[in-house]
C-alpha cells in the first residue's frame, strides 16, 4: 500500500522521539544510582557492630530483633530502601537479587549460607507492603533455585519494618544518611551493608549491579570461615582489595611485591644452586 512521504517522515519523527525519550529515562535513572546530594550518602563503619536487640516488624506483623537473623551463625546482607520506592530502592533490590542468583552455581544460597535482610526506613511502610515487596523477590530466587532442585529457605530474604527509633539505630549504626523530601519520597544512597555472623560490619557494595566475583568474596569475607573459599578465591583474596573509591576489588600492590620478592628468592637459589653444581663438576 502506498504511503505519502509525510507518513514516512510522521513515523521517522516518532520514533526518533521515542528512543530520545528512553535514552532520557536511562540517563536520569544512571544519575540517580549515582548522584550523591549533600546530606545524603554512607559514612561507612567497617568494624562497628549493628544493635542486635534493635525491635523491629516483621512481615506476619510480628515483632522481631535485629540478633534473630545472626543466631544460627551466617553473614547477613543488610538493604536499606523503601517498599514504596518507585526507583532506585527496586534498582537497588535487583542488583542484590542477579548478585544472589550469579553465586547460586557456587553453591552459596540464602537461607541456606546467608540471609538478605531489607529494612525499610519509611515507617510508614507496613508488614502489608513489606510482604508484598518480599513475595516477588522469594518467587524470583525460587525460580532459579528450582531449576538446580534447590528450595528457598523462609529465611532467605526478609523484608522488615520498623518505628521510626528502632529504623534510625539501625541506619545510624551503618552510617547511612537518607533525608524526606517532605511528602511521599526519600533522597538516598544506592548501598548495602555486608554483616558478619555477629552483626559486625565488614564491608559495603555501591550501586545497583555488583559483579558475581565482588559479590562471592564480600560473603566469603564477612563469614569468618563459615563458607570456605576456593583455591582461586584464596589466590584472589590474597592479591587483591576491596577498594571502596571504585567499588570492586582491585590489585593489592604490598601483595605482589611480595610475590615479586619471593620469585626474584626463588631465582637466586636456584641460580646458586646451579653455579655450586656446575662448580663440582667442574
Amino acid at each position: 500500500m502506498f504511503r505519502s512521504p509525510l507518513s514516512y517522515c510522521g513515523s521517522t519523527l516518532l520514533i526518533s522521539f521515542s528512543l530520545i525519550l528512553l535514552c532520557g529515562s536511562i540517563r536520569v535513572l544512571h544519575a540517580e544510582a549515582n548522584r550523591t546530594p549533600p546530606g545524603i550518602g554512607v559514612d561507612e563503619r567497617v568494624g562497628d557492630t549493628v544493635p542486635l536487640d534493635t525491635p523491629l516488624i516483621n512481615e506476619s506483623g510480628e515483632r522481631v530483633l535485629l540478633g534473630d537473623f545472626f543466631k544460627d551463625g551466617k553473614p547477613v546482607i543488610l538493604i536499606p530502601g523503601y517498599y514504596t520506592c518507585p526507583r532506585l530502592c527496586t534498582l537497588v533490590f535487583n542488583g542484590v537479587f542477579n548478585g544472589a542468583d550469579s553465586v547460586i552455581p557456587d553453591g552459596l544460597v540464602p537461607g541456606r549460607d546467608y540471609h538478605i535482610v531489607s529494612l525499610s526506613f519509611d515507617s510508614d511502610d507496613t508488614p502489608e507492603t513489606a510482604h508484598k515487596k518480599g513475595a516477588v523477590y522469594r518467587s524470583r530466587l525460587q525460580t532459579k533455585l528450582a531449576s538446580t532442585n534447590g528450595t528457598l529457605d523462609e529465611s532467605g530474604w526478609t523484608f522488615l519494618t520498623g518505628t521510626p527509633d528502632s529504623i534510625a539505630d539501625v541506619m545510624d549504626a551503618i552510617g547511612y544518611r537518607y533525608r524526606s523530601d517532605g511528602e511521599e519520597d526519600f533522597t538516598h544512597a544506592a548501598a548495602v551493608a555486608i554483616l558478619s555472623p555477629r552483626g559486625v560490619i565488614t564491608r559495603y557494595l555501591y550501586g545497583i549491579e555488583h559483579s558475581q566475583r565482588d559479590f562471592r568474596l564480600a560473603l566469603i569475607e564477612a563469614s569468618q570461615g563459615k563458607l570456605r573459599p576456593s583455591v582461586g578465591d584464596r589466590i584472589y583474596l590474597f592479591c587483591f582489595r576491596y577498594d571502596n573509591q571504585k567499588g570492586q576489588y582491585s590489585p593489592y600492590a604490598w601483595a605482589f611485591m611480595r610475590i615479586g620478592g619471593g620469585l626474584v628468592l626463588l631465582v637466586l637459589v636456584a641460580l646458586v644452586i646451579f653455579l655450586k653444581v656446575t662448580e663440582r663438576k667442574g
